[in-house]
């Protein structure tokens, strides 16, 4: 340590503190500990040892300060930071941005030190690509220092608002990435057990105490929802198959704290941004579906952990599922009927109508039946108006108009509705939302809640004349917000807002319309158009009239509907415009005193607006669907009854809803096995649709269909058609969603697979699976492709013709050599064609391009499972543009 003392301190404070910097340096090949005592995070030993002399350099600059808690400059990502270095004070922190990680502070001269990077602009701050990541992990674990990796920085504003849920994606190495990617493949449901049981590790994180040590995994692919809840003590339980409604009950129920997600889709928003307790969250990477979702859920909590844990794992169905009195639909049902909670009321009807019925039928409360029932059949002859609420569905959107306008709707209601009518709504909303309350107590609480909204709200506030004059409309808008408080509660202001806006008029008139006094009141009320115009900056006059004095008016320039003119204004007039605004400003504050008052005043009647609102929103929903189904000449059904496969018809009869008089009955199944109802029907139409088709390739091809048809749900009369070779496809497929599998027949034979539906040898399939929303331009460039040998088709499609497409090409010729020959010579001199010009398609028309998308990645991923029957030309199977087969 090289130190020069000055000995005399400069009288002056800043120059004490120049000079401290100018000669304090830090030689890092000696240590004094007792000069770095405050610098408390410079006492990493990997630090005073470095020798690089840009590291040094730089290391001087932050010796005057403490990093990572000397700086100033404060966000989400410094905070992190520092909070992180109080847990790992002696390891380098890797954050992820983009395509490369980045080091600051005294990490960044440690990977100048160790790993031979440099500073960017000269400041303590590094960074490298992703494709580095082991060599600089591996070069600094060589070097005795233990490292935090940092994926990806999450925000919780992607799923909620921005300060909630804010959580970063931390892989902890305390030994070489190869080593852990290992142990990584390793693991599995079975095979995960204990680091030394002897040494009683506990897990008493701080996360994880908050989480009452249950962490839960949320993921989702074609048979819906799977969530797996995990008990840090050992104990995962998995549920499959279940539908967003169910899971969002039951995560809320559990009411844990930390969640791992899939990934970032759609589907797993939907479901997330429902979760009012999660306060963290971490998205995984790679794609995992299903069990190997879960599998990597229990590894990256060990990983987090650093350490391994006896996980029993137990996969359960969805009746072992503890959610409370509902059952739920099984998510396969809801995948073959769409949206068919939609389906039941208007298409314009409101958005918390749909959202209703979702809910209601999602969780398919059988026991409710007899009441909804009942409630239809007095709706379809109610004389009584209904009223259009607003569209609000949650307490977070109640403006204090949107909650009076609900407290009259409600009142409304009870004062007019059939008595028998408002019982069972109540009833029907009371076990909705699990609430313990009498119809005649809840009655007497509303009363109290009404006369407290009452002492805040003017009486009269919706009935106050609006007035013509365009200019004193936009004028008087400005204190629009104090018209529904009581004046009583803004007597003072309101006095101020008006004496300043009378004074305003006044002014406006004597420079505007006439020098001399007159009814200024009288002039805007009975004018109903002017050339007095105001555009939120000012007020000015387009024309000048005799009556004006026009020595004290200023020309200027102003912007009307696009276009520049010339106007006349008056200083005296927009002083008086300040003023009056000013005042406004002041009033709209004391407004918002008073709503925050009332909003204390109403906090004892929560439950009690839920429970109103839920009422008005059910009554409407209802109301909606009687209509709806009135006008289409559906019936009210007496239920069905529980069969173990069921309709649409069947789940709506269920419910006493009313149901379709003729509806193509879409057989599912709830919560058991899932079966199609009517399947030799269905066959019946596959076989009709592919009469041309060569019987040889028939069962194949229903193998196809019978698959799309599982992941999609398309009808099969009005959404499928096979086209022959010299076909075009129908007008209505032009210009829609369409997944397409062009086939292509061959000769040669294939051996037995055990999938297969016949025991019999059956022909090659040569297949390709893709997707467009112009099928007519891409079915003319596929049949413009000349013939080429197979052989060179993969050769020229795919990327490399490597090792692992040889292997792919001689697993699906030998079965044609037997034991006779070279298989080189046998993938060489094949004569399977690729005949395009005799190359025959099925077309299916779906919903969107998306799922177009997702069914085709689906498809080939399926194709793949069976080279004995199919042979893919698809090169996008949703990987990396390799054969799959031979992973």
């Amino acid at each position: 340590m090289f130190l020069r003392i000055v000995k005399r301190a400069p009288s002056h404070a800043l120059k004490c503190k120049l000079l401290f910097k100018k000669y304090l340096h830090i030689s890092v090949g000696l240590s004094n500990e007792k000069i770095l005592e405050n610098q408390s995070l410079l006492l990493n030993d990997s630090v005073l040892k470095i020798k690089n002399k840009n590291a040094k350099k730089m290391l001087e600059v932050l010796s005057l300060r403490n990093p990572y808690v000397g700086n100033n400059k404060v966000n989400f990502l410094s905070q992190f930071i520092k909070s992180e270095k109080k847990i790992y004070p002696n390891n380098i922190i890797l954050l992820r941005n983009g395509l490369k990680y980045e080091s600051f502070d005294t990490d960044s001269v440690l990977l100048v030190e160790h790993c031979d990077l440099e500073f960017l602009a000269e400041t303590a701050h590094v960074e490298f690509p992703v494709t580095e990541l082991e060599k600089i992990v591996n070069k600094l674990l060589d070097a005795g220092i233990d490292v935090n990796v940092y994926d990806e920085l999450v925000n919780g504003s992607i799923f909620t608002n921005e300060n909630k849920s804010l959580y970063l994606n931390r892989i902890f190495y305390s030994k070489k990435l190869m080593d852990n990617e290992v142990e990584k493949e390793k693991n599995n449901f079975g095979e995960i057990e204990s680091i030394n049981e002897s040494e009683g590790l506990e897990i008493t994180t701080e996360a994880i105490s908050k989480s009452d040590n249950k962490i839960v995994g949320l993921g989702y692919d074609e048979d819906g929802y799977s969530i797996s809840v995990v008990d840090l003590k050992g104990e995962v339980s998995i549920y499959r198959n279940l539908n967003e409604i169910c899971v969002e009950d039951y995560l809320n129920k559990l009411n844990n704290r930390i969640i791992i997600l899939q990934d970032g889709s759609a589907k797993i928003k939907s479901v997330f941004k429902n979760l009012p307790n999660v306060l963290h969250y971490h998205i995984m990477q790679g794609g995992c579906v299903g069990d190997a979702f879960h599998t990597s859920v229990l590894q990256e909590i060990m990983t987090r952990i650093n350490m391994k844990i006896n996980f029993k794992v137990n996969i359960v169905n969805l009746r072992s599922l503890e959610t409370g009195r509902f059952n739920y639909l099984d998510n396969r049902v809801i995948n073959k009927l769409g949206n068919f909670h939609e389906q039941i009321v208007p298409n314009n009807s409101p958005s918390y109508v749909k959202r209703y019925f979702k809910r209601l039928l999602y969780r398919y409360p059988e026991e409710f039946s007899g009441t909804i029932r009942e409630i239809n059949k007095i709706l379809s002859n109610l004389t009584v108006s209904i009223i259009q609420v607003k569209n609000v569905y949650n307490l977070d959107e109640l403006s204090l108009e949107n909650l009076v306008s609900l407290i009259n709707v409600y009142k409304y209601y009870s004062e007019n509705l059939p008595k028998k009518l408002v019982q069972l709504l109540f009833d029907l909303v009371v076990k909705d939302l699990n609430v313990g309350v009498k119809h005649e107590n809840l009655n007497k609480i509303f009363r109290k809640m009404t006369k407290v909204v009452d002492s805040y709200v003017s009486k009269d506030w919706n009935n106050q004349p609006k007035p013509q004059n365009f200019l004193f409309r936009q004028l008087i808008q400005k204190k629009s917000k104090s018209e529904m408080i009581n004046r009583n509660l803004l007597e003072n202001e309101l006095n101020r807002v008006e004496r300043s806006f009378e004074r305003l008029l006044s002014e406006i008139y004597t420079k505007f319309v006439d020098s001399q006094s007159a009814n200024v009141s009288e002039y805007f009320k009975s004018n109903m158009t002017s050339d007095i115009r105001y555009n939120n900056n000012m007020i000015y006059l387009k024309k000048i009239t005799g009556k004006v004095n026009h020595v004290n008016l200023n020309t200027t320039q102003v912007v009307e509907d696009k276009k520049l003119i010339s106007c006349y204004v008056s200083d005296q007039v927009n002083l008086r415009l300040l003023e009056y605004i000013n005042e406004c400003q002041v009033l709209d504050h004391k407004v918002s005193e008073v709503i925050s008052k009332l909003q204390k005043s109403l906090n004892p009647y929560k439950q009690l607006i839920q429970i109103v609102l839920h009422f008005v929103v059910t009554l409407q929903s209802f109301y909606e669907h009687v209509t709806h189904a009135i006008l289409n000449q559906w019936a009210l059904v007496e239920p069905k009854g529980l069969d173990v496969d069921i309709s649409l018809s069947s789940i709506l009869s269920n419910l006493g809803l009313y149901c379709p008089s003729k509806h193509d009955s879409c057989s599912v199944d709830t919560n058991s096995n899932f079966n199609i109802e009517n399947k030799e029907v269905r066959e019946k139409k596959i076989n009709r649709a592919l009469k041309r088709l060569d019987p040889k390739l028939v069962d194949r091809v229903k193998m196809l269909i019978n698959h799309l048809y599982n992941l999609t749900s398309f009808n099969i009369e009005r959404d499928f058609v096979h086209l022959s070779y010299d076909n075009l496809p129908p007008p209505s497929f032009t210009n829609s969603p369409i997944l397409y599998i062009l086939i292509f027949n061959t000769s040669s034979s294939a051996m037995d697979f055990q999938d297969t539906p016949e025991d019999e040898k059956v022909d090659s399939l040569l297949v390709y699976v893709g997707e467009t929303g112009d099928i007519l331009s891409r079915l003319q460039r596929h049949r413009s492709k000349k013939s080429v040998h197979l052989s060179d088709y993969f050769q020229e499609q795919f990327i490399n013709y490597n090792q692992e497409l040889n292997n792919y090409l001689q697993y699906i010729y030998m079965k044609n050599a037997g034991d006779n020959g070279n298989k080189s010579d046998i993938v060489n001199k094949s004569g399977l064609m690729v005949e395009f010009n005799k190359m025959e398609a099925i077309l299916v028309k779906l919903k969107s391009r998306r799922e177009c998308k997702e069914a085709e990645k689906k498809m080939i991923q399926f194709t793949y499972k069976y080279p004995d029957l199919f042979i893919t030309l698809s090169k996008r199977d949703g990987q990396q543009h390799h054969i799959p087969y031979v992973d």
